[in-house]
């Protein structure tokens, strides 16, 4: 009888950790790393799934100067060079199909045609039961934009 309730409560164990095996698989990463030619006003597919949440496709536009925040950037505009700074906008489209909230975090990354790295953007949003464009405003030296090849995006996933 012992032998039966050990052998019962094995299987059972076993049982659980296959099913949350299928749940996390189903679930899918919570850190992905994905690098994309760059294109300005075109959309490009990234088919990116990161804990439930999927990632479409990300789309960049040069929104021009004055459409800043930053202090800094302000300043080098008043000291006389309008096309000094302008405002790079990121568009993702993602979709969160699980009522639970998650935290998205995405990293950017805007490389040079040798894969240096040229400029950094990190930024998070949280996301429950919705699809929804998300946007993010960048500040960059205008000059740099003909230099950016490619750019690596890290997604990062949390249950909040």
């Amino acid at each position: 009888m012992k032998s039966l309730v050990l052998r019962l409560s094995v299987l059972s164990m076993v049982m659980l950790s296959f099913c949350a095996g299928i749940v996390t698989a189903e679930e899918g990463r919570l850190r992905v790393k994905k690098t994309v030619e760059f294109k300005l006003d075109s959309e490009t597919k990234l088919n990116v799934r990161v804990g439930p949440m999927f990632i479409d496709s990300v789309a960049f536009e040069n929104r021009g100067s004055g459409t800043t925040r930053s202090k800094v950037f302000g300043v080098l505009r008043r000291s006389g060079s309008a096309e000094t700074a302008v405002t790079l906008r990121c568009a993702l489209e993602v979709e969160n199909p699980k009522e639970d909230e998650w935290e998205l975090t995405a990293t950017i990354e805007f490389l040079d045609s040798e894969g240096e790295l040229i400029d950094r953007v990190r930024s998070s949003r949280e996301f429950e039961g919705e699809a929804d464009t998300w946007t993010i405003d960048h500040d960059i030296l205008g000059y740099v934009i003909p230099l950016i090849a490619e750019v690596r995006i890290e997604f990062q996933a949390e249950l909040d």
